[in-house]
C-alpha cells in the first residue's frame, strides 16, 4: 500500500468501486498530485500532459478522455485535476466515476517552494509566478462543501 505523505482528505465513492480503479487527485499546483498518480497508478490522465493550446479545447478533449476512461473501465488509472472547489470535483467526479478522490492540502508554501524549484514555463501556457498565484487562487477558492 502506498502511502501520502502530504495532509490529505480521501472521499470514498462506493457506487463506482465495483466499476473501476480510477482514482481522482485534487490540488493545488505543486501539491504532489501527479507524483501521488505515478505512485498509485499506471497511467495518468494530466492537464498538464496536453499540449498548449485554446484553453477550452484543452478542456473539451480531457474532459472526453475523463469521460471514456469513467466508462470502459479502464485499469489502474490517476485523474489529476486542480479543482478546488466542491462543484468542480462533482464534475470531474461524474466524467471519470473514480473509486475514490483524493484531495491533498499542502501547505502554500511548500506548494510555491516545488513550483519554484521545477522553475517549468510551460504548465497550462502559465509561467512560474502565474502558478504561483494560481496556488493562492486555489486556496481562496478550496472548499469541501
Amino acid at each position: 500500500m502506498v502511502t501520502i505523505d502530504e495532509p490529505h482528505i480521501v472521499i470514498e465513492h462506493p457506487q463506482w468501486a465495483h466499476r473501476t480503479t480510477i482514482t481522482m487527485i485534487c490540488g493545488a499546483p505543486g501539491s504532489g498530485k501527479t507524483t501521488l498518480g505515478r505512485k498509485l497508478h499506471r497511467n495518468i490522465l494530466d492537464m498538464d500532459d496536453f499540449p498548449p493550446g485554446e484553453p477550452r479545447e484543452r478542456m473539451r478533449r480531457y474532459g472526453k478522455l475523463a469521460w471514456k476512461a469513467g466508462r470502459v473501465n479502464a485499469p489502474h488509472l490517476a485523474v489529476i485535476r486542480c479543482a478546488a472547489s466542491n462543484d468542480e470535483r462533482r464534475h470531474l467526479e461524474r466524467l471519470c466515476q473514480p473509486h475514490r478522490t483524493i484531495v491533498l492540502l499542502t501547505p502554500p508554501d511548500v506548494c510555491r517552494q516545488r513550483v519554484i524549484e521545477r522553475n517549468r514555463n510551460d504548465i497550462d501556457g502559465r509561467d512560474v509566478a502565474a502558478q504561483c498565484q494560481a496556488i493562492d487562487d486555489w486556496w481562496a477558492t478550496w472548499s469541501l462543501q
